[in-house]
């Protein structure tokens, strides 16, 4: 059924009219789950307590107003207040890391093995010093061992072990 637009606008029209009947009929019949309501018990009278001899009546309110200390735990009463929970307690920091030795200050130069002795030749920025294994050298490092690929010296200040690679030769 194929309805003309002039039927449709009667139609919603008139749709329109019995919802808005409906809501008026249903907001003024009474509610029979509702409880009746009570009047409201009437309010007492105050009366201030007459003015004494002397006295204008103006300030009598005044005399009787009392004064009060606030809390001794709320210092600004009108201080900005947040309901934010406060911030977590930041971790404590790491520990620091354990001491370590500088770098070690010397270049290889060189070695020269006589009668079983192993001699090396090395560079502590512009000055040469030679060392043989079990010297200190400096007052801080000891030369421990001399091996074909690497010289193991030990820093005495920490009793750390620091390698000093050897070159290959070709």
């Amino acid at each position: 059924m194929k309805l003309t637009p002039r039927t449709r606008q009667l139609l919603l029209a008139a749709a329109a009219g019995v919802t808005v009947a409906a809501a008026i009929y249903v907001s003024s019949a009474p509610k029979a789950d509702a409880p009746q309501r009570a009047e409201p018990a009437p309010k007492a009278q105050v009366t201030p307590p007459a003015p004494q001899a002397g006295q204008p009546e103006a300030e009598q309110p005044r005399e009787q107003l009392v004064t009060r200390e606030a809390p001794p735990d709320i210092k600004d009463a009108f201080a900005s207040r947040s309901w934010q929970p406060p911030p977590a307690a930041a971790p404590p920091p790491p520990p620091p890391p354990p001491p370590q030795a500088p770098p070690l200050p010397y270049r290889y130069m060189g070695r020269l093995t006589e009668d079983g002795q192993t001699t090396v030749y090395l560079m502590r920025g512009d000055a040469a010093v030679v060392a043989r294994a079990g010297e200190t050298l400096d007052g801080s490092y000891r030369l421990e061992r001399i091996a074909d690929e690497a010289v193991e010296f030990t820093y005495l200040p920490l009793k750390q072990r620091q390698t000093l690679q050897v070159p290959r030769i070709p």
